[in-house]
């Protein structure tokens, strides 16, 4: 005989009931076992999900703020774990979604974990002064409402903060900053996507990897002075409303491009800057720049055209400008090197010289481009020529250089061929060996020899020039 079997509709309400007795039965034992360990909630679920190296997702588990705080202590004792009474998954330990409202200390602590603290709000103070991580950090989309502090904080491997935003604490001082001075770094130190609203402090920092800065913005003083990275630096299509110092930084590339220095009334400094390549494509700076002593190998784009707005707004830097020359010639763009060899001739004479070395700078620069531009030499040429021709104008004041000549030329002087005779050494047209000034024209006679060394200086260095064969 069968056994009989209990309708579909049973066993759907018997687990509806088993459903609805756990979901009674949950909650209050994590309120026992809450108030049993002194604990919340929320410090339990993060226990239990690190325990078995899942992320702690708070916003999933607890539907209010409120019930998604975590302690400072609780924190502080969960990364450091004092003689391993936590239990933490190889893993690491990931939370996401929590409230910090009294902060977090961690100064001077190791912490031998991956640490993930993601999509946080810390209302308190964040101070991870000296403090060691073992591993990575991530602070990434979190929410600081307190005072930052990483001074002298050391990463082994990645640290990202991508996604952070920096409020400008309520009560602080008018001095107060987000501090990464002095941190150390072993692999990347990322801060893409980053809205600082307080002053950003990265002197003497360290970083073995790239430090990455895209699509940021600094609302008040940017300080990377003596910011050391090994590897590249990308401040891409980032904003700097404030002061910038980048004084003695050191990086392998520079991605400034897409960026922009809006500060106008205090200088962007890049003194001593060292770097091998500097990509400053549609980079825009509103108020002067300091390049004193800036070093690099290459710099984009490479046209002088548009980067003398960046040399225009600095100071005079002799070096710059000779840097800059020197690279655009070593890659074959002997016209942007001329141009920047120029420019600087010119801005030296407007800012350094006055009198008799103001005049010669300004004639060579007028005549030949400060040697750059002997083809001007034949533009000259004819204002020579010119100038020949009105001294030797009237064939009442010329005579033929031998008698028998003198009938036979009357009426056939011309003053334009004459001088242009003269003026063009070699070629010989005639008009030159039959008329000459008249004895009593000491002046016309003494300016004859003038005319002819001028020409035979000008023509072939001209023509030289224009030709190719000198540059």
């Amino acid at each position: 005989m069968s056994k009989a079997r209990l309708p579909l509709s049973n066993y759907a309400v018997l687990l509806a009931a088993l459903i609805l007795t756990l979901a009674l039965w949950y909650p209050g034992r994590v309120a026992l076992a809450a108030e049993k360990s002194g604990r919340t909630a929320a410090e339990l679920y993060v226990l239990e999900q690190v325990a078995s190296g899942n992320p702690a997702s708070l916003a999933d588990e607890f539907r209010t703020s409120e019930s998604r705080k975590l302690s400072g202590s609780f924190v502080r004792e969960l990364l450091t774990n004092p003689d391993k009474r936590l239990t933490v998954h190889p893993h690491g330990i990931t939370i996401d979604g929590a409230g910090f409202p009294d902060g977090i200390d961690l100064k001077n602590e190791e912490v031998a974990y991956d640490v993930t603290l993601r999509n946080c709000q810390c209302d308190g103070d964040l101070d991870f002064t000296q403090c060691h991580f073992a591993r990575s950090l991530s602070i990434e989309g979190s929410v600081f409402g307190g005072a930052v502090d990483f001074t002298s904080a050391s990463i082994s491997f990645n640290f990202s903060c991508d996604g952070a935003k920096f409020n400008k604490p309520q009560q602080s001082a008018d001095t107060s900053e987000v501090a990464f001075n002095g941190v150390k770094v072993g692999g990347d130190f990322s801060l893409t996507n980053v809205d600082l609203a307080e002053r950003a402090n990265f002197t003497r920092a360290e970083i073995t990897g790239d430090y990455l800065s895209d699509d940021s913005t600094f609302h008040e003083l940017a300080d990377f002075n003596n910011l050391k990275v090994k590897s590249d630096g990308y401040f891409r299509r980032t904003t700097f409303e404030g002061p910038v110092d980048f004084r003695e930084a050191h990086f392998t590339n520079l991605f400034l491009t897409d960026s922009h220095f809006l500060n106008t009334t205090e200088s962007a400094r890049f003194e001593s800057i060292r770097i091998d390549s500097g990509f400053l494509d549609r980079t825009s700076f509103e108020g002067p720049v300091k390049i004193e002593g800036m070093t690099f190998q290459s710099l984009s784009p490479t046209s002088w055209e548009k980067l003398e707005s960046l040399a225009s707004r600095s100071d005079y830097n002799a070096e710059f400008y000779s840097n800059l020359e020197l690279l655009f010639r070593r890659h074959g763009y002997s016209d942007q090197a001329d141009a920047v060899f120029i420019a600087q001739r010119r801005r030296a004479r407007h800012e350094l010289l006055n009198g008799v070395e103001w005049s010669w700078n300004f004639l060579q620069d007028l005549l030949i481009g400060y040697g750059r531009h002997l083809e001007r030499l034949l533009l000259w040429s004819t204002v020579f020529i010119f100038i020949g021709f009105v001294v030797f104008r009237r064939e009442a004041d010329m005579k033929t250089k031998r008698r028998d000549d003198a009938d036979m030329q009357k009426n056939k002087y011309s003053a334009f061929w004459y001088s242009l005779d003269l003026f063009l050494p070699v070629m010989h047209l005639g008009d030159a060996d039959i008329w000459t000034p008249k004895d009593e024209r000491r002046m016309a006679l003494l300016y004859k020899r003038f005319h002819i060394i001028i020409g035979a200086l000008f023509v072939p260095i001209g023509l030289a020039a224009w030709t190719g064969i000198i540059k």
